[in-house]
């Protein structure tokens, strides 16, 4: 199995929440995504939170409003959709950004959230891992905001593939017999969390990036342990090539959980 990359993750699923699509949020935590820009400013096509927060010339929140479906109107409803592909999208060959993502489904059934995605395309060795742990986690976020369990996740694909560059890394997973250990409980999002925890963590996060913030720092916020540790992990000192192995180990065991 392919190794995740904790930080891109969790900064990808917040850049989501955060409702932009701006470039300098995701190219901190991964630089190579400059090159899918078509302006040098933003992802109009891989950044859905745009979409999913500021939909449309009314820029309406569609999560926000698929929770109150969910929450006030009707619990069994089928219209609880995300939709991030838009047909005014340039589909040519000219356009680097196309939305991978055509929709997100959400279905509460039997007091459990099942989210279902539809993609137009994924890329099997790198897109779809960050893809569904995004998509989870913002069911996750769902589920908390409208106290449900979190039931299945179903992830659909028109066009999946692999890329020539990660052809034979693809083959050496597929013919591996290695096996990652499970790492025991996985944590859940806190209960209580709002779009005001996000903001704040969005704040944080932006002084992090910045310099204002430092990992000690973090120690100290008033926040629970679950999202002080995403901070920690979305800290420079984490292993991204920019801090030594000491240093790494040393920030890890101040963290609260150990499943990251």
């Amino acid at each position: 199995m392919r190794k995740k990359n904790i930080v891109f993750n969790y900064a990808e699923a917040l850049w989501y929440l955060s409702g932009k699509n701006d470039l300098a949020f995701i190219a901190w935590y991964a630089p190579s995504m400059q090159r899918y820009s078509p302006d040098g400013i933003s992802l109009p096509g891989t950044g859905y939170g745009a979409r999913l927060k500021n939909f449309g010339a009314d820029t309406f929140d569609q999560i926000e409003r698929a929770i109150d479906i969910l929450k006030n109107d009707d619990p069994d409803s089928k219209r609880a959709v995300l939709q991030i592909f838009s047909a005014e999208e340039d589909l040519y060959r000219r356009n680097i950004d196309v939305s991978c993502t055509l929709g997100l489904q959400l279905l509460l059934r039997e007091e459990k959230l099942n989210m279902v995605s539809y993609m137009r395309a994924n890329d099997a060795y790198v897109g779809m891992l960050n893809d569904i742990f995004s998509f989870t986690f913002l069911q996750e976020y769902i589920a908390t905001r409208i106290d449900c369990k979190i039931g299945h996740y179903k992830h659909q694909v028109g066009s999946i593939h692999v890329y020539e560059s990660t052809h034979e890394r693809t083959l050496e997973l597929l013919n591996s017999n290695e096996t990652v250990p499970q790492s025991g409980t996985i944590p859940l999002m806190p209960v209580g969390t709002s779009p005001v925890t996000i903001r704040k963590l969005l704040e944080y996060e932006s002084e992090i990036r910045s310099g204002l913030l430092s990992f000690n720092d973090m120690t100290n916020l008033n926040l629970t342990a679950y999202w002080r540790d995403v901070l920690m992990d979305l800290s420079p000192n984490q292993d991204r090539g920019r801090a030594t192995p000491k240093g790494i180990r040393d920030n890890q065991s101040l963290l609260s959980t150990v499943s990251y």
